[in-house]
């Protein structure tokens, strides 16, 4: 049975990395919130530059720190115990 495109991408990249980009992706969601909600307008530089920081770095971080780490299995060899 032939597996689709979104199955084998989900088989082959890693829970961290998959956990870290969506940490990453709600950089946006955030500032949208802070500007629209907090600062109704304009969203000021600092604020913007903080909350990217955040997001990308020490959240990205953290979460991938904590996250499992995805075992990698050779076709062939079987796993060690």
């Amino acid at each position: 049975m032939m597996t689709s495109p979104i199955d084998y991408l989900t088989n082959v990249v890693e829970s961290k990395v998959k956990t870290a980009t969506a940490a990453a992706s709600v950089t946006a969601l955030v500032l949208a919130f802070l500007q629209y909600y907090v600062f109704k307008g304009a969203l000021p530089g600092w604020v913007e530059g903080a909350v990217s920081f955040a997001a990308t770095g020490v959240i990205t971080y953290v979460v991938g720190w904590f996250t499992k780490h995805t075992p990698r299995t050779t076709p062939g060899v079987p796993p060690t115990p």
